[in-house]
């Protein structure tokens, strides 16, 4: 797993370890600690309202688009929340444009499951959806990891921006896609649940990548998977 940690706080976490942090589970050992302070400390409704979450597949509701960006907030904040506070959060997700391109513009039914959108459609609302609730906590887990190319440039764009504006706060970024965790530090890889290597993406692609009798690697990770998913590797068997 490769699991990108970026903010003023930082912590490396498993992908299971997001449940915990939303209080899904309790962990079986050990202490997970915010601010110092054991997170069962925390009344969950308070901590859940400091969150946002854009994960592989979001859920999006047969309702309109407005409807489905600010599902999830307090009733108080969501008959607060202006017409200009909704365009405001999608252009800063990337997501105005399309959405400006509908008859109805917010009033669009997005259909059940958000099937009247494409993926990266669905995507970038679900990041407008984030960035409304003014998180405190980012979790960020595989969001770009079953989009193509083009709409994988998009919405990473819209979660940079996200991670920036974010960075008085902490955000935990999980991610197999090596172009995701690219312009991110630290990176940490993970290996059955050990940091087996850390750091930059230009420092760890300076390691040498080493593998034992049985092919499996044991140095250089992050270099032997980045050289795999670009195609660099292949070429270089070619040349040689």
């Amino acid at each position: 797993e490769i699991i990108l940690v970026t903010g003023v706080q930082t912590c490396a976490l498993p992908i299971s370890s997001i449940q915990i942090i939303q209080r899904f589970y309790a962990q079986s050992s050990g202490t997970v600690l915010l601010d110092g302070r054991d997170i069962e400390k925390y009344d969950v409704h308070h901590l859940r309202r400091a969150i946002s979450v854009v994960a592989q597949d979001n859920v999006l509701f047969s309702t309109t688009i407005r409807e489905n960006i600010t599902y999830g907030l307090p009733r108080e904040m969501r008959n607060a929340i202006t017409d200009a506070q909704v365009e405001d959060a999608c252009k800063k997700a990337n997501a105005w444009s399309f959405i400006n391109d509908f008859p109805r513009k917010l009033e669009t039914y997005c259909g059940e499951r958000g099937v009247k959108l494409s993926g990266g459609q669905k995507q970038r609302l679900a990041i407008a959806r984030a960035i409304i609730r003014k998180p405190i906590i980012v979790l960020l887990d595989e969001a770009t990891s079953a989009l193509d190319s083009k709409s994988e440039e998009v919405v990473q764009a819209a979660l940079d921006q996200m991670i920036e504006e974010n960075a008085s706060g902490c955000t935990l970024m999980i991610a197999h896609r090596l172009s995701t965790v690219k312009n991110c530090e630290p990176i940490l890889c993970m290996d059955k649940g050990h940091i087996v290597e850390s750091g930059s993406h230009e420092e760890l692609l300076e390691k040498t990548v080493v593998k034992d009798a049985e092919g499996k690697t044991t140095q250089g990770l992050y270099r032997d998977l980045w050289e795999t998913q670009m195609g660099t590797k292949d070429k270089e068997i070619g040349r040689a």
